[in-house]
């Protein structure tokens, strides 16, 4: 019973911190569906509550539960002031029963699965040292004190991490004038939530209700990613992230468009650089991305403004957030990273790190996932590449980076890819999920126009 009401007031916490995110966004939003503007709602929420919690620490104002509802309506009444565009992308016709009882049963297998987050307190070993840590200290000294990022005892607690996590736990916990343990748990389950909401709209109108429905629901089975030892740590929230910046990704590179996807795609860049530094990575993956592509136009071609515009949309969320962080907190030692490898007279030995590390993944990693990696091969063979598919080498590059990075690790390689590798790439299993459901839309039986029959 002493869970049920902080539990309540989370959730009707994160229910208003959505809708005002969705407001200030709306305008943005016209060409998406519904389910998409919820999950684009929840990202602007925490990262509009995190910033007005962020500005009230700065000025020394104290960051009560009034305080922040009162912050959020003026910017509520705000956006409403702000005229949003007429135009909307209507609910494609061919959604029916089958789809939406897919999507209703994925949508209840992230609620019983929630329960697990939220049947204790809090309790992994990276929420305690690093995650819940940071957010336990925002919050009960109602400042970013500087041990955050210089106490030589808690450097294991990875001063050089973005704060956007810990600060939408502890503003979160501020909405509700306590720190619950329990029930911020929610605060995942609801980012699930948006997860399977952006793969079901996106996929919806690019390729079809049921094959949205099968992307959720797939998505929501993905228990290796929704599991109670990442709940509390940045894995789920940059699952998310990588989504939300791939759909917009795909949007603004499409012609003719408005601004919209633009002004998203910025959103996005911003949450994903805030939330964990593989976010930052795969922004910058992206934009290099734009730039071969733009490379490889035909001679004495001008460059598209399109591409010129994605490219400072993507990057300028990212230099303002570094040089923000950087101003908090200045210069951090990294002491994971045996930065010396990149020197050329230590090359060698670097070839043999990386050598190492690709040997420890074929032999361990790889056959652990075998079965997982065969399907997703043979779907790759047997479907032609969607709209989304652009982003597969993409997602290929980042993990090719994450194995670069893990073989300059200064605690050990094996060590280091053991302990990291798997969540790292299976944050990156959401976006992966989304591309593969949308090429089985080649199959001329799965297209919209057939899938009105099945459904």
């Amino acid at each position: 019973m002493k869970l049920i009401v902080p539990a309540v007031e989370v959730a009707l916490s994160l229910l208003w911190s959505t809708a005002v995110g969705w407001t200030i966004l709306r305008r943005w939003l016209h060409d998406c569906l519904p389910a998409e503007r919820v999950a684009w709602g929840l990202a602007m929420g925490l990262l509009t509550r995190s910033s007005l919690y962020l500005l009230a620490l700065r000025v020394h104002v104290s960051p009560s539960p009034a305080a922040l509802l009162g912050g959020e309506m003026l910017l509520l009444v705000g956006a409403l002031f702000i005229r949003s565009s007429p135009k909307t992308t209507p609910l494609p016709h061919f959604a029916g029963l089958g789809a939406h009882i897919l999507f209703a049963l994925a949508v209840l297998i992230v609620l019983a699965n929630g329960w697990r987050f939220v049947s204790r307190p809090l309790w992994t070993t990276d929420y305690l040292a690093i995650w819940g840590l940071k957010a336990k200290t925002i919050f009960f000294s109602h400042s970013i004190p500087d041990r955050v990022f210089h106490d030589a005892g808690t450097q294991w607690s990875h001063p050089e991490y973005p704060l956007l996590v810990p600060l939408s736990l502890a503003s979160l916990a501020a909405s509700i004038a306590r720190f619950d343990d329990r029930a911020l748990g929610i605060l995942y389950v609801a980012v699930e939530l948006a997860t399977i909401s952006i793969i079901f709209g996106y996929l919806r109108r690019s390729t079809g209700a049921l094959l949205g429905a099968v992307g959720a629901l797939l998505t929501a089975l993905f228990f290796p990613l929704y599991q109670p030892v990442n709940a509390g740590t940045g894995e789920i929230p940059l699952a998310l992230g990588f989504l939300l910046l791939g759909t917009a990704y795909l949007d603004s590179l499409e012609p003719g468009r408005e601004n919209a996807p633009l002004v998203r795609l910025a959103i996005a860049s911003l949450y994903c650089a805030a939330t964990k530094q593989e976010g930052a990575l795969f922004v910058v993956v992206l934009a290099a991305s734009l730039a071969i592509s733009s490379l490889r136009r035909k001679p004495r071609t001008p460059l598209p403004r399109d591409l010129l515009k994605c490219e400072l949309v993507l990057l300028l969320p990212l230099v303002a957030h570094a040089a923000l962080l950087r101003m908090m907190r200045g210069p951090v030692i990294r002491r994971a990273f045996d930065l010396s490898l990149i020197r050329p007279g230590k090359w060698p030995e670097w070839w043999q790190r990386i050598a190492q590390a690709l040997s420890h993944i074929a032999r361990i990693e790889v056959p652990q996932a075998s079965v997982a990696i065969g399907a997703l091969l043979t779907l790759l063979l047997l479907t032609k590449a969607g709209r989304s598919g652009i982003l597969l080498g993409s997602v290929l590059a980042q993990i090719a980076v994450y194995i670069v990075i893990m073989s300059l690790s200064a605690l050990g390689v094996d060590w280091l890819i053991s302990a990291s590798f798997g969540r790292l790439v299976e944050t990156l299993v959401p976006l992966i999920l989304l591309i593969t459901v949308e090429r089985l839309g080649s199959f001329q039986s799965l297209r919209p126009q057939a899938a009105r029959a099945l459904c």
